[in-house]
């Protein structure tokens, strides 16, 4: 597997025909393909990396999701079967937790591990697309026009208690025909969250405040969105074959943009014109120099976003469903590299509970927001803090786990003692947490 020296991201496609393969690595810079990773064929919204090192990808025809490690594109890691198909699929950007939407319902599972944690549902109707705003928030919209916010640490806590149902953030409604796509922008909790709808609108909400800021109203429906990384121009793939742009910064005093809707404009918004169907999917590179667009066409297009060009054209074999640029990875690079992350097999049943009712796992989730932050280390808290860290650090960096698929090498009394070996220190880790928990209500309660 080669790359250019000049490449630092390369760009990872699919297709509903899964002729050849059913994703493939290319350099989009000089249009070369690296490597292939065969097995079906992937749905629209279904494709996800877990930390440059994993690859998922959610069968468009059967309720099957792939698992490759990155370097070995020969061989298929797992297959997971799930009841219902997955109709979009998202990873946090710390690679911890994978997000899926099946049929109305989404699907939390904890990576390492493949805990299936939580199940939740607020839409009425398939959920059509999920992203990660950060580690700890996440979006999903739906063919029932629904757009939901939700916090993983809400969502996590709560789905245990039986009397309780975890609330999304923001429930937004101004959509009045299926939700097509979602682009989150930069900033986390304060960035700008763009949909995408068949009802021929794009809508910009601010995230922080859940408030609508702008409507974008465009001669078609709208089948992909993305914005460039500061945020200061929309891309809108249309069902029609054009991709729109907008001016974010172009000064108006209307909350709603109607687009190409004077002759002037037309042919500025329509300068991305090269497919002959509609764009079902667009990604950005990171220099934001150049957009990529997939579609029905069959072909994936390189634009140069400057001139408005198509510098490349890249043909598949069907409909492309999925456009994502990644950085380069040592995984991409060298064949035989160990992945540091461990992925367990993704589970169909919720965690379980243990005989004291207790839930078995610990799961801990970064970025939280700043009401849940503790008091800096003290003499006070230090010995309870570092002794929450000592645990933490050593669960996560103890265990020499070799790297074969399911540990083959790993003989029976091997498995055992690993087996003990971490129930050991879960519980370890368990009393450090509660004692933690018990100090933070404390201080809590003193202020």
């Amino acid at each position: 597997m080669a790359t250019t020296k000049k490449s630092n991201e390369v760009l990872f496609t699919t297709d509903t025909s899964g002729e050849h393969w059913n994703v493939c690595m290319w350099d989009f810079h000089s249009g070369t393909s690296l490597s292939y990773y065969k097995g079906g064929s992937t749905t629209s919204r279904g494709l996800a990396l877990i930390a440059g090192e994993y690859l998922l990808a959610a069968n468009n025809a059967r309720s099957v999701l792939h698992v490759w490690t990155l370097q070995r594109r020969e061989q298929m890691q797992s297959k997971v079967v799930f009841p219902k198909k997955i109709s979009s699929l998202a990873v946090s950007p710390d690679g911890c937790f994978c997000v899926a939407g099946i049929e109305e319902k989404i699907y939390v599972w904890q990576v390492s591990s493949g805990d299936l944690l939580a199940i939740v549902q607020k839409h009425y109707q398939n959920i059509t697309c999920v992203k990660f705003v950060d580690n700890i928030t996440f979006v999903s919209g739906g063919e029932d026009n629904l757009v939901v916010v939700w916090s993983l640490t809400d969502v996590v806590r709560i789905w245990k208690d039986a009397c309780l149902k975890p609330e999304p953030l923001f429930t937004w409604k101004d959509h009045s025909l299926a939700i097509t796509d979602i682009h989150v922008g930069a900033g986390g909790l304060r960035s700008r969250i763009v949909t995408a709808s068949l009802d021929q609108t794009c809508k910009m909400w601010d995230l922080c405040s859940g408030q609508l800021l702008c409507d974008f109203v465009f001669p078609v429906g709208i089948s992909s969105v993305v914005m460039d990384a500061a945020d200061s121009c929309l891309f809108a793939g249309a069902k029609n074959g054009h991709i729109y742009t907008v001016d974010l910064f172009e000064n108006t005093n209307s909350r709603q943009r109607h687009v190409a809707s004077d002759t002037a404009m037309i042919k500025r918004v329509t300068a991305f014109n090269g497919h002959d169907q509609q764009v079902t999917c667009l990604a950005m590179s990171k220099e934001g120099d150049k957009l990529i667009s997939g579609s029905d066409d069959c072909n994936v297009k390189i634009w140069d976003i400057s001139s408005g060009q198509c510098i490349r054209t890249l043909p598949h074999k069907g409909a492309v469903t999925n456009v994502l640029i990644s950085p380069v990875t040592p995984a991409m690079l060298n064949p035989n590299y160990k992945p540091t992350r461990l992925l367990g097999q993704l589970k169909r049943n919720l965690q379980s509970v243990d005989e004291e009712g207790e839930t078995v796992g610990t799961v801990l989730l970064k970025n939280q927001p700043q009401s849940c932050i503790f008091e800096p280390y003290t003499e006070e808290n230090g010995d309870v803090i570092v002794a929450y860290n000592r645990a933490v650090k050593n669960t996560g960096t103890s265990l020499d786990i070799p790297y074969e698929e399911g540990h083959s090498d790993m003989n029976e009394y091997e498995k055992t003692e690993l087996i003990k070996k971490l129930k050991d220190e879960l519980k370890q880790v368990k009393k450090v947490n509660n004692k933690l928990f018990e100090f933070s209500i404390l201080k809590l309660s003193e202020t």
